[in-house]
């Protein structure tokens, strides 16, 4: 009898273990949860590229936002991230290109504008200014959305 005890229980430890297996894998969808500290007050903010190293260096994750000051592409997509930030209050830091492009940080983004998401101090995504697919996410806040909450998650709950 205290081995068909023993049996039961195994099984019902093995039964468990891949239940919460399952019920992980199903939740977990793969998009990027933004470091803590950058989530919860939203706005641009400028850094210098030397703070940016740091924030690799250091596997933050985070939205990053190329612009190159005067283009006027670069100041319709930042309204339209004002706009996302009063919906999902997060911060995103703000490089120009011209001082990234020599960085080594984000070799993959030859173009400006663009919004360079980081997942632990890797890139993740970026939105290409020169591929049209990502026209939409330049265009609207409805486009930008659908873009970037693919990636990442913006909803967080308090």
């Amino acid at each position: 009898m205290k081995k068909q005890q023993l049996f039961g229980l195994v099984l019902g430890v093995i039964a468990v273990v891949l239940l919460a297996l399952a019920a992980v894998l199903i939740f977990r969808d793969g998009r990027i949860v933004l470091s803590a500290e950058y989530r919860g007050d939203g706005g641009i903010g400028t850094i210098t590229i030397d703070e940016l190293r740091t924030m690799t260096e250091e596997k933050k994750s985070f939205i990053l936002f190329v612009s190159q000051p005067e283009c006027k592409t670069a100041e319709h997509l930042r309204g339209i991230l004002q706009e996302l930030i009063s919906e999902y209050p997060v911060q995103i830091f703000e490089v120009s290109f011209s001082d990234l492009k020599n960085s080594g940080l984000a070799d993959e983004v030859r173009f400006y504008p663009s919004l360079v998401i980081y997942r632990q101090g890797k890139i993740a995504d970026f939105l290409d200014a020169n591929d049209d697919a990502d026209t939409e996410a330049y265009n609207s806040l409805g486009g930008l959305k659908a873009w970037l909450t693919n990636v990442v998650i913006l909803d967080y709950k308090k």
